[in-house]
């Protein structure tokens, strides 16, 4: 019975993290994983007060307090929309 769930696991999530066992349905959502879980590597940095974050919405978030605005346009790369909606 274990073997057939774990079968089942790996159809619907077929990429496994090679240092723990968590598995994802997409290769870069492992990337991802690897990155934020099992290293130091922070590669979004804050151009305001250099803080470093390990996933970009996280340093987006950030960046909302430094410029005071709540809520940013969908789809525009760390906020550079200065549009803040109301909701």
């Amino acid at each position: 019975m274990k073997f057939l769930a774990n079968l089942q696991a790996m159809m619907e999530k077929p990429f496994k993290c090679p240092y723990c066992d968590h598995r994802t349905k997409e290769k870069s959502a492992v990337e991802k994983h690897i990155r934020c879980i099992h290293t130091l590597e922070a590669p979004y940095k804050c151009r305001y007060c250099n803080q470093a974050f390990k996933v970009q919405s996280n340093l987006v978030r950030h960046i909302r307090a430094h410029t005071g605005l709540l809520f940013g346009c969908h789809g525009v790369i760390l906020s550079e929309c200065f549009y803040i909606y109301i909701r």
